[in-house]
């Protein structure tokens, strides 16, 4: 295992880890996530890869067994400071975000969340906490 940069329960009770890793495919990161019960559910891996110009969010998706929470791996540029999620129950999760300790331009956020659930809305918020528009300048 690498340097721990997140871990977290989703409403379902999963708990999840993001750890800075070398993977194969390079610096990057790798979120493992477990049921309530224990079971280890499955795992992804995303590179440190700078985003575009002007993109501010970019994220990996992922599910596995109905039981299994979703979840979401953001990658952000490194004007975002916070994150806030509304679910479709009317859920608000304020999601903590991490710095890549490979590049000073990316860090990372997680989202896990019941299956059931649809995210409505995202809000970025910058060092001062003015939100953050779709790109940046």
């Amino acid at each position: 295992m690498g340097t721990l940069l997140l871990s977290g329960t989703a409403l379902d009770g999963a708990q999840w880890t993001l750890h800075a890793e070398d993977t194969p495919r390079g610096p990057g990161v790798v979120l493992d996530v477990r049921t309530a019960e224990g079971r280890r559910c499955w795992g992804t891996a995303q590179r440190c890869t700078p985003l575009p110009p002007r993109q501010v969010l970019t994220g990996a998706w992922g599910t596995g067994e109905v039981d299994e929470p979703a979840t979401w791996l953001l990658t952000l540029h490194a004007e975002v400071r916070a994150v806030v999620v509304h679910l479709s129950d009317g859920t608000r999760e304020d999601l903590r975000v991490a710095d890549d300790p490979h590049c000073t331009n990316v860090r990372w956020a997680v989202l896990a969340h019941p299956r059931h659930l649809d995210v409505h809305r995202v809000e970025l918020y910058d060092t001062a906490g003015a939100a953050l528009p779709a790109t940046v300048p």
